[in-house]
């Protein structure tokens, strides 16, 4: 597998302890004989994220490997429902002519989506997978234990995609979410830097010290606000991870983090 897919510094780790579970060889960007490419996107947790256009273009590149079989691409886009009512437009899911036609060359795309977010139900592990031809989806299914979707987990899943209202609601408050974060936080802190979508559910941010970062952590978490470290498991010493959520929240966060 590809240990750097993508133009994003890191990304969710699981994708890269699932593939060393499995023996594969971890490979740097760029080296052609990769056989598996896992990519998020949005990335998570940087929020890198790279449109529709672009993410087949740099997925058909992956079409030039050195690889005897070709190659298997991951796309996990279990974060890019929050862009709106037509997120299926940006999504790859979308894309069946293109898919098949990938799948021709040997590159075949497998695109992942987590419901558990989107729908706030950790508990539940719902999610899907879009393969490139029926064949794969079949193998897929196979080794499918049948016990993996339970029948709470459906009945949720049921009365879930009916919540029209709900949705609606995430898709309008959640970019105002955001951006009363971003203003807050730049008031406050001039120097970090913020990044991701303006529609996500998340923000990335480099407070450019590691010793700023740990006494922000130590803030939060005794304001009962915990936010993420980008230093464990991320390998970046001065960044947190820190969900959008109501003004009200984010401006006790930030008081909590201005404390002497």
């Amino acid at each position: 597998m590809s240990r750097s897919p993508g133009p994003s510094k890191t990304q969710y780790k699981e994708y890269e302890r699932s593939a060393r579970s499995a023996g594969f060889l971890e490979l740097q960007l760029g080296d052609r004989r990769a056989s598996l490419v896992c990519v998020v996107n949005p990335c998570n947790p940087t929020g890198d994220f790279m449109p529709l256009q672009e993410m087949k273009s740099w997925i058909e590149a992956l079409g030039d490997c050195d690889h005897p079989h070709g190659v298997h691409v991951l796309v996990d886009e279990s974060m890019l429902m929050w862009l709106g009512a037509n997120w299926m437009e940006a999504s790859l899911a979308s894309q069946h002519d293109w898919l098949a036609a990938m799948a021709a060359r040997s590159v075949l795309v497998f695109i992942l989506h987590s419901w558990t977010k989107i729908w706030c139900c950790p508990g539940l592990r719902l999610g899907s997978c879009v393969c490139p031809t029926s064949h794969l989806a079949e193998r897929v299914r196979s080794r499918q234990v049948p016990w993996s979707v339970n029948s709470p987990a459906l009945a949720f899943l049921s009365a879930a995609i009916r919540d029209e209202l709900y949705l609606a609601r995430t898709w309008e408050l959640t970019p105002q979410w955001n951006r009363s974060a971003r203003d807050a936080l730049r008031e406050e802190f001039p120097g970090w830097a913020v990044h991701g979508p303006s529609w996500a559910s998340w923000l990335w941010v480099d407070t450019g010290n590691a010793v700023t970062l740990t006494a922000a952590l130590l803030l939060a978490r005794g304001a009962g606000l915990p936010i993420r470290s980008g230093a464990a498991g991320y390998d970046h010493p001065t960044c947190f991870r820190m969900a959008v959520r109501a003004p009200e929240i984010i401006f006790a966060l930030v008081a909590a983090l201005k404390a002497p």
